[in-house]
């Protein structure tokens, strides 16, 4: 019984460290967001056609966005909406100093 509640979990920023064959059967449930120079590898990755409207789709995603495709292999784009004006300040990671604005001239 102990495989009903085992989970893998991997997290990245590039679509490109889960495309290994050695990786691919260990992920039950999939979140992929945009990177425009991966589209055509998060496209493979949710099993979606290689089209250009799929790609213009990736394209359009706004922050808040992402593909899911779950253990059935069935993909559809999410949109995460905050409900209270409230939890925004959770999002707030950063802090701006002196310091970030420095960091941004040299970006």
């Amino acid at each position: 019984m102990r495989f009903y509640i085992n989970a893998k979990f991997s997290i990245s920023q590039s679509i490109m460290d889960a495309l290994h064959d050695d990786e691919k059967g260990n992920f039950g449930v999939v979140f992929t967001f945009d990177e425009p120079g991966e589209r055509e590898d998060v496209l493979k990755w949710v099993n979606l056609e290689l089209s250009e409207e799929n790609q213009k789709m990736l394209g359009s995603m706004f922050q808040g966005q992402y593909l899911f495709k779950d253990i059935y292999g069935r993909t559809s784009k999410i949109s995460i909406e905050c409900l209270f004006e409230e939890w925004m300040g959770a999002f707030e990671t950063l802090n701006k100093s002196e310091v970030v604005y420095a960091e941004k001239m040299y970006l």
